[in-house]
C-alpha cells in the first residue's frame, strides 16, 4: 500500500508517529513530578516527626526525679510511650 498516494498524506503520518513520543514524554514528566512530590513530603514528615519526638523527650527529662521512681514509669514504658505518640 502506498501511503504517499493514498488519502492519508505525509503530514498525517508524521503526526501519527509523534503520538507515542508525546505520551512517553508525558509519562516521564509524571514520574519526575511524583518523585519530587514524594521526596518533599518525606522531608517534611521526617522534620515534623523529629521536632515532636524531641519535644516529648525534653518534656520527659524536665520531670522531677520522683516521676521516674514511680512503678508506672520505667524506662521501657517511657520509650514505648514516646513511640506510641508518633
Amino acid at each position: 500500500m502506498d501511503f504517499l498516494n493514498s488519502g492519508l498524506g505525509m503530514s498525517s503520518l508524521y503526526t501519527a508517529a509523534a503520538f507515542p513520543g508525546q505520551f512517553f514524554i508525558k509519562r516521564l514528566g509524571a514520574l519526575v513530578a511524583y518523585f519530587v512530590l514524594r521526596l518533599c513530603s518525606s522531608v517534611v514528615v521526617k522534620a515534623t516527626n523529629h521536632k515532636y519526638r524531641k519535644q516529648i523527650v525534653n518534656d520527659m527529662l524536665g520531670q522531677d526525679l520522683r516521676f521516674f521512681d514511680r512503678p508506672e514509669n520505667p524506662t521501657s514504658a517511657l520509650t514505648s510511650r514516646t513511640d506510641f505518640f508518633l
